[in-house]
């Protein structure tokens, strides 16, 4: 599909119907940089949202796909093209994201792998028993449902998580959309969650240790179990890639 001419097309129908971009955005709840990038020819309507942007620009989906308004004899013949069209890019985008999710997954099981190691040289052997730690877990747990909860998630999180493990459960694609972001802003809520536990961690294990006497061999400890924060938030990221690429499937599927 030729991705230039739609984004022209886009913005031409918004304009005829005098939306701004800001006011399409919000009409479709997505942020304004998204319409630009489409319209700039650097990106494709996710098609959770093609029926909305239709209804709104007054044209229908077979004539966004094609960049231009169709006349009623070529109408069905552009239809079967863009369908088989949609269906070729969707696996392709599809197929190009999990060779992506796998090696992130790889990256994160290398750093992850890194952290610990560094916890193991910071504490010793010793270290492992400080792998559970309530505070460092709880503060990193709830930065990331506060991250959730602001964004107005908390619903499609949970929801995120039936849809990817019942099989025969039947949801619109607006929902699975929704969810999928939900999931997205989870991932970055751990992680901003982890780094921040470890920040915490680090400053409230320096001002214990300088509060010990300032035993060297302690200070290591400390800041192993500062760590804990990356490694709980590393982890949680683990967990929650395999429901992206499900709730991503899902989509395809239908």
């Amino acid at each position: 599909m030729d991705q230039i001419k739609i984004g022209k097309f886009i913005a031409e129908t918004r304009k005829e119907q005098g939306i701004t971009q800001l006011d399409l955005a919000e009409r479709l709840g997505i942020s304004n940089k998204t319409i630009s990038k489409w319209e700039c020819g650097n990106g494709m309507p996710d098609y959770a949202v093609m029926e909305s942007l239709c209804n709104i620009l007054k044209i229908n989906v077979n004539e966004l796909l094609s960049g231009e308004r169709l006349p009623s004899q070529d109408y069905h013949k552009k239809a079967e093209e863009n369908m088989m069209n949609l269906m070729q890019e969707s696996s392709e985008n599809y197929k190009r994201e999990k060779k992506e999710m796998l090696l992130v997954i790889v990256g994160i099981v290398a750093l992850l792998f890194w952290v610990v190691l560094v916890i193991f040289m910071c504490g010793g052997v010793s270290a492992i028993g400080n792998f559970i730690d309530v505070p460092t877990f709880t503060c990193t747990i709830t930065i990331a449902v506060l991250v959730i909860a602001t964004a107005g998630m908390l619903k499609d999180f949970g929801k995120a998580f039936q849809i990817a493990i019942k099989k025969d459960i039947s949801v619109s694609k607006q929902q699975v959309h929704r969810s999928l972001l939900a999931i997205k802003t989870a991932i970055l809520g751990v992680n901003i969650g982890g780094v921040l536990s470890f920040s915490i961690g680090l400053v409230v294990s320096l001002k214990v240790w300088s509060g010990t006497g300032n035993e060297p061999e302690t200070l290591p400890v400390w800041i192993a179990v500062a760590f804990l924060g990356i490694v709980y938030g590393l982890v949680a990221t683990l967990i929650l890639i395999p429901v992206y690429m499900r709730l991503k499937g899902k989509l395809i599927e239908e």
